[in-house]
């Protein structure tokens, strides 16, 4: 329960942190994906599963990998 806590409140903090005005289509696909992990943790915590938190997962996975990728271009 503390753990799904601490998750939701770091995917708040991304949603809350993006710039939609300069972001544009990015920011809204991040919106979106954030959500919707959002939700994966809520119905996974309801139900006792970790199916969708493993898919939510995966996709976080995926945007931190593209992050660390344009950092080493830096």
């Amino acid at each position: 329960s503390e753990k799904m806590s601490k998750a939701l409140t770091i995917i708040y903090a991304l949603q809350s942190s993006l710039d939609f005005e300069r972001g544009g289509e990015i920011a809204e696909n991040l919106y979106r994906l954030y959500e919707y992990t959002r939700e994966q943790i809520l119905i996974d915590n309801k139900n006792g599963e970790a199916v969708g938190i493993l898919v939510a997962i995966s996709s976080l996975e995926d945007i931190r990998e593209a992050w660390v990728e344009i950092r080493s271009i830096l």
